[in-house]
């Protein structure tokens, strides 16, 4: 499904989350957790869309992912929203 975009797009609050569309895939299933929880803790199935918006749900306070469904109704592994890599710039020594 490729990697998962997160942002607050568009309230600057809510949990907005993008993906790739998985070839064969009739709908996803959203998941989300607290952030200290390691279980998955809520589910939403949604249509065979790729953009999804959960109000009033902080990307702050919950991990997120998503699972492809097939036309069988079987699930693929769930794709967690992490944070890229970023570049450590390097550290500028004082004279």
């Amino acid at each position: 499904m490729g990697q998962p975009l997160i942002s607050r797009d568009p309230s600057g609050y809510d949990a907005s989350l993008r993906w790739a569309a998985s070839p064969g895939a009739v709908s996803y299933r959203v998941y989300w957790r607290a952030a200290w929880s390691s279980d998955w803790q809520r589910e939403q199935t949604v249509s065979n869309v790729t953009r999804f918006v959960l109000p009033n749900v902080s990307i702050d306070d919950f991990v997120f992912g998503v699972a492809a469904i097939g036309p069988d109704g079987q699930q693929s592994l769930i794709s967690a929203y992490v944070s890229p890599d970023r570049p450590i710039p390097p550290a500028k020594l004082a004279n």
